[in-house]
């Protein structure tokens, strides 16, 4: 059965990037202070439905454009998200605490998520898994909900394949081809590009496809 969801999806992602009528597609993007002041009006008015923001970084930084994006985001009607930049040398609990001093999910939200990226060094990878399951289970336990985790492709498939079972995943892979993982596991985002332009974004920015419909999207959301 879930073979066949997977079959689905990929099937529904493959039409909808190649279809000249882009209705099906669910679209968004993620920002930081790199994109500096954001029109979210303008964007809503695109085929944008949501948008995730960086909120945090390692034990004690924040973005600085986060409390603005975050509550204008809100109010132009869009599903936001909120995610933190891993440290894989800072301890998880203390990287988690500086997580959810700034961010404040409600009903609507997207699940917490955790940006856990390739680095110039690495520990090894059962330390690189133990410190990723206590940042996710101190969020799980926090918001009463499963965190998303965004990773690369590549990234996934040498360290977390098969380690995540019930997470949902958001994946990186710039490519024209729908990325599949090693593991079988289906993602729920795919991060498809990092050189979108959107309307209300003066600068290039990240570009997502949600696999599902906005009803689907809505069901991963914090009740």
């Amino acid at each position: 059965m879930y073979k066949i969801s997977q079959f689905i999806i990929l099937l529904f992602i493959l039409f909808s990037c190649n279809s000249d009528e882009n209705t099906s597609q669910v679209v968004g993007v993620d920002v930081s202070h790199y994109q500096d002041d954001i029109d979210w009006r303008a964007v809503r008015n695109t085929q944008i439905s949501f948008a995730i923001v960086k909120a945090t970084e390692g034990t004690d930084w924040h973005d600085t454009y986060f409390d603005y994006n975050w509550k204008l985001i809100r109010k132009a009607g869009l599903v936001r998200g909120a995610y933190h930049f891993f440290n894989f040398y800072s301890s998880p609990v203390e990287q988690f605490k500086n997580y959810s001093k700034y961010v404040r999910l409600q009903s609507g939200d997207l699940p917490p998520i955790l940006d856990v990226e390739q680095a110039s060094k690495l520990p090894d990878k059962q330390k690189i898994r133990e410190n990723v399951r206590i940042w996710l289970r101190l969020a799980e336990k926090k918001y009463k909900v499963k965190p998303i985790i965004y990773t690369g492709k590549s990234f996934y498939n040498d360290n977390l394949s098969g380690y995540f079972p019930g997470y949902p995943l958001w994946i990186a892979a710039y490519s024209n081809n729908v990325p599949v993982l090693s593991d079988g596991f289906m993602w729920h985002i795919w991060q498809y590009t990092d050189k979108g332009r959107v309307n209300g974004i003066d600068h290039p920015v990240d570009l997502n496809y949600f696999a599902g419909d906005m009803s689907f999207l809505r069901k991963i959301c914090i009740p």
